[in-house]
């Protein structure tokens, strides 16, 4: 009896001993669901943090035993925690330039932009320009006096004779300026369209104030001049401002690292100074957008690879065609409501040939805008020419991003050459009550955002909104991914559609791997960078209709709580 009893005051002591030996947490989630993305050990009840990275995954019971002195706690309430949401393609800080300029994603007719471009009139001094983005013909009710179904100049110059505007479509890849913008320009009737761009006008040849790709820079130059003359406080403090807007939406969505699609030298120079002084509010993974004449030689100087910091460079942007919507991406027949056109290529082939071979010489991922299904298929061919002279290249995880109408011919070819589909769920109800009139319904049923038979064929998948062209919401985006359903509720070509788990795989995982670093992020496992988003449902359980009404409650980054929900 006597030795039945000090075994267990033996085991008593050994289980206080080793309680105590457990290393303190810095922060404890505990009684919620965890989604870990791990399939080693797929769900927990609660998670610790250490030193900015995930000390454990478990039940409650175990979980507290790292609990010290000085460790936070949160009680999650049944909230579901998963890993922080990666933002797959998006362009960080036009988001928050959209921010500071009129919204214009929400209109539903042109004269909803018409107001808005008044209000934001009667508080600009004259003659500044005043900016927009967002708006979308195809999305509106009705649009008087239209070419080509886009709306015309005229409205928008008769409530803004002394304002320049310039009004950035939701696609980016057109813009609308009033009279005064393109005379500042330089715009006349008979200006020329540039190549890989054109001035859409009138049964007159007259200008229209719309201009599609490459033309857009006839009047952005004129707005960068204006930019370019402010003083250099202002034009500091609204880049900061724009920054500070960026990364306060990303995480209010959950968001804790973005690839950004389009980063200027200017802009990375910028980033890189906030990253050394430790003031980055997110982790950024960039992708370097400059003409080739601008890049060649500074391209080398500007790779960095840190994992685990805030800032990242070794990708390079390039756009090879442009929109659907703008009838600018680039098919292999006639557009079904333009016959005789067939979209643009938007770059200099000889530029971006020279380009891709120094990427791939560099270690620098590829990342091409291809959205017809002749740029995708161009683009295919020049990667797969690469990769076959260059052998020593062996895991280069170049990427297509878009990929939104293919020839089903071209889908194998992702998964054989390894390239990765970046592709934006959103995008597609957004543009579906479109699609089938650029591309007539047997184009579109066979080759519009083939996420199904992509994944059926081993291709990886990656997700993001693409914002400011859609909103940042990411639950919305993964409501796409799902259901493909549009605003009234009807799906669009549903077998196409993703699970739940390979959406939330897209968002976590596989953004991660997209970025070589699917070994810290992606997923809470030990070890793993204590990235986490905490949301107000559990997304792979909750009702199908509410996945697009989820919440954030917290934002974590490398541990520390940078977003409390209300």
């Amino acid at each position: 009896m006597r030795n039945t009893s000090l075994i267990a005051i033996v085991l008593l002591l050994l289980t206080a001993c080793k309680s105590d030996n457990m290393p303190h947490a810095d922060l404890i989630l505990t009684n919620g669901t965890i989604l870990t993305m791990d399939s080693s050990l797929p769900q927990g009840e609660a998670l610790a943090v250490k030193d900015g990275k995930v000390l454990a995954v478990g039940a409650d019971s175990d979980i507290l035993r790292h609990k010290g002195p000085n460790t936070e706690v949160i009680d999650l309430a049944g909230a579901t925690a998963m890993p922080g949401l990666i933002e797959g393609h998006g362009h960080f800080l036009m988001l928050g330039r959209q921010k500071l300029n009129i919204d214009l994603l929400d209109t539903r007719s042109y004269q909803d932009v018409l107001d808005s471009v008044a209000a934001r009139a009667d508080s600009t001094p004259e003659g500044h320009w005043i900016q927009g983005r967002g708006w979308h013909q195809e999305k509106w009710a009705d649009t008087p006096a239209t070419v080509m179904g886009f709306p015309t100049h005229h409205a928008l110059s008769a409530i803004s004779p002394d304002h320049p505007v310039y009004l950035d479509h939701a696609s980016g890849h057109a813009m609308l300026a009033n009279a005064r913008a393109m005379e500042l320009a330089g715009i006349t009737d008979t200006t020329p369209d540039p190549p890989g761009g054109r001035i859409i006008r009138d049964a007159d040849g007259k200008a229209t104030g719309i201009f599609e790709e490459r033309a857009e820079d006839l009047v952005r130059e004129a707005l960068n001049r204006w930019k370019a003359e402010r003083d250099e406080a202002t034009i500091e403090a609204e880049w900061m401002e724009s920054l500070r807007m960026a990364a306060a939406e990303c995480h209010r969505y959950g968001i804790t690292s973005f690839h950004d699609a389009a980063s200027t030298f200017e802009d990375i120079d910028k980033l890189k100074k906030l990253d050394s002084e430790g003031k980055l509010p997110i982790r950024l993974y960039l992708m370097i957008y400059e003409p080739w004449e601008a890049m060649k030689d500074r391209l080398g100087d500007y790779l960095l690879i840190q994992p685990e910091g805030f800032l990242t460079v070794r990708a390079i942007k390039q756009f090879y065609d442009g929109a659907l919507g703008s009838r600018g991406a680039l098919l292999l027949e006639d557009y079904a409501d333009e016959p005789g056109h067939r979209g643009q290529v938007t770059l200099d082939t000889a530029d971006y040939n020279a380009m891709a071979r120094a990427a791939i010489a560099q270690g620098f991922q590829l990342c091409t805008h291809a959205i017809g299904d002749r740029a995708n298929r161009e683009v295919l061919a020049l990667y797969e020419t690469l990769f076959s002279s260059n052998p020593d290249a062996t895991d280069p995880r170049w990427r297509i991003e878009h990929a939104q109408h293919l020839h089903p011919d071209d889908v194998p070819r992702f998964a054989a050459l390894g390239v990765v589909a970046s592709m934006q769920s959103v995008h597609c109800i957004s543009d579906a009550p479109f699609v089938p009139r650029r591309l007539g319904e047997a184009r579109a049923a066979s080759g519009a955002y083939l996420w199904r038979s992509l994944l059926d064929s081993g291709a990886m998948l990656m997700e993001g909104t693409d914002v400011p062209v859609e909103r940042m919401d990411p639950f919305a985006n993964i409501f796409a991914a799902v259901t493909r359903k549009t605003g009234s509720g009807t799906p669009f070509y549903p077998a196409q559609a993703k699970s739940r788990q390979e959406a939330l795989e897209a968002y976590t995982l596989h953004n991660a791997w997209g970025a070589f670093e699917e070994d810290v992020k992606g997923k809470l496992q030990p070890g793993m960078l204590a990235d986490i988003a905490i949301l107000d449902r559990n997304l792979l359980t909750c009702p199908e209709d509410s996945i697009g009404g989820t919440r954030v409650r917290y934002t974590i980054v490398g541990g520390e709580v940078v977003y409390r929900g209300k």
